[in-house]
């Protein structure tokens, strides 16, 4: 007689099979996983036309440490193109580890210049894909950054000039100059002694915070009323003898003056002009940072 074996008998036959050919299951392999919780720039409030410096936090969300010596880089994004980058990070993240990166380098530098209105800024982690991960599709962060209408600095002379888009409210702009001071050797009759004079080294005067109306205020500040149309407006000028106040020993220290003279400032010459705007408020105090502009000048203002 023909025997028959039932469907269900074939199909345990088969299935024990076929693990015995896979074996005993197996834990997934330790890889590091790569994520940015974090994207953040500065300055923080931003104005069109600013050169902005993006960061990244990056974390090791994997089971096994990153290597050492690989760059752990990210790429800052703008639509489709790669701005600016972090590429020096080069240690090990242990597991659960995390580490902030700033961009340090670009297209056209470490900085992007902000447009106006609202952009949509990127940031890939190992963008250049150095380090295997166990998850590959989680290394991308998107944040949004709003930059205002913009103003902007420049110098006439030892004042600091603003040109500024209309406003409904006054707005107060510090203003703080840095470059390179020079000093020369002078004697007791003040004659200055020739050949002398000689760069000494990096130093800043004016205000980070506007002050027009506090003691010590009004070095470089400028004012800009409410005005319904864009405004230009010169500023105080930046009385770089402060820098004697703070520094007054830097001549004679830096020169070595041949006895019988002694050293003295002689000029600042500036290599960038620093703005902050602030909202005012009824007393004229600032109440609100609205933006910094950065700008490079090339100026000389003489010490009095």
């Amino acid at each position: 007689m023909k025997r028959s074996v039932s469907a269900a008998v074939v199909g345990t036959a088969a299935l024990a099979a076929s693990l015995a050919v896979a074996g005993p299951a197996t834990a997934a392999t330790p890889a590091p996983d790569l994520v940015v919780t974090d994207v953040a720039w500065s300055p923080q409030v931003v104005s069109a036309g600013d050169q902005v410096t993006f960061r990244a936090t990056i974390k090791n969300r994997g089971t096994k440490a990153t290597p050492s010596g690989v760059v752990h880089g990210v790429g800052f994004g703008i639509g489709r193109a790669t701005v600016t980058w972090s590429d020096d990070v080069t240690r090990s993240l242990r597991p659960g580890e995390s580490i902030t990166v700033t961009a340090d380098g670009g297209q056209a530098g470490s900085t992007w210049t902000a447009a106006e209105g609202t952009t949509v800024v990127r940031a890939y982690v190992d963008d250049a894909r150095r380090i295997r991960e166990s998850n590959e599709g989680n290394n991308v962060r998107a944040e949004k950054v709003t930059a205002t209408a913009g103003f902007r600095t420049s110098m006439q002379g030892a004042s600091p000039v603003v040109e500024a888009p209309p406003s409904d409210r006054d707005t107060g702009v510090a203003n703080e100059v840095t470059g390179t001071g020079y000093g020369a050797c002078f004697t007791e009759e003040g004659t200055r002694v020739p050949g002398t004079e000689k760069p000494l080294r990096t130093y800043s005067a004016g205000n980070t915070e506007y002050r027009y109306a506090a003691p010590f205020g009004g070095n470089g500040d400028v004012l800009v009323p409410a005005s319904r149309t864009a405004s230009r407006v010169v500023g105080q000028p930046i009385d770089v003898n402060e820098i004697v106040k703070y520094s007054y020993g830097d001549p004679d220290y830096l020169l070595g003056c041949p006895a019988g003279s002694f050293g003295r400032f002689t000029r600042l010459d500036v290599t960038t002009l620093v703005s902050h705007r602030y909202a005012l408020d009824a007393t004229g105090g600032p109440t609100e940072l609205l933006g910094t502009h950065t700008q490079a000048v090339d100026v000389r203002i003489a010490f009095g």
